[in-house]
């Protein structure tokens, strides 16, 4: 036989529900994890170009990645494997500013960098 709870600590359980759940159900929710809610700027000559011809050509520009997903992306796109743990803590340290152009400048002085690029491209030409 099922316990019937009262009414007042039923309705007591659910005010305290939704309470928990108010600020959850109010905001707007961000259905793409790998993106962070603001508007990249127009930093260099290049950006600038970049934005002018995707508005020419009715196309809204992704938002930018998150530090975590750049740091993976970067990782898989220059080396062509995934970080390692101790990579994310170095990462980290840095400054917001720095953190990204001092990545990319480690990874394409690795020894990773060169093996990755240098089978591609063998690959592309049909170097034997």
């Amino acid at each position: 036989m099922r316990k019937q709870f009262p009414k007042n600590q039923l309705a007591l359980a659910l005010i305290c529900i939704l309470a928990v759940l108010q600020p959850i159900i109010g905001q707007k929710a961000n259905n793409n994890p790998y993106e962070v809610n603001w508007s990249p700027t127009k930093a260099n000559r290049i950006d600038r170009l970049v934005q002018t011809k995707l508005k020419e050509k009715g196309i809204k520009a992704a938002k930018p990645c998150s530090d975590d997903v750049f740091l993976r992306r970067a990782y898989i796109d220059i080396t062509g494997t995934l970080p390692p743990p101790e990579a994310y803590y170095k990462y980290r340290k840095l400054k917001p500013a720095q953190r990204k152009p001092a990545l990319i400048e480690a990874l394409l002085e690795t020894d990773a960098f060169v093996g990755y690029w240098t089978g591609k491209w063998s690959d592309l030409l049909r170097i034997k």
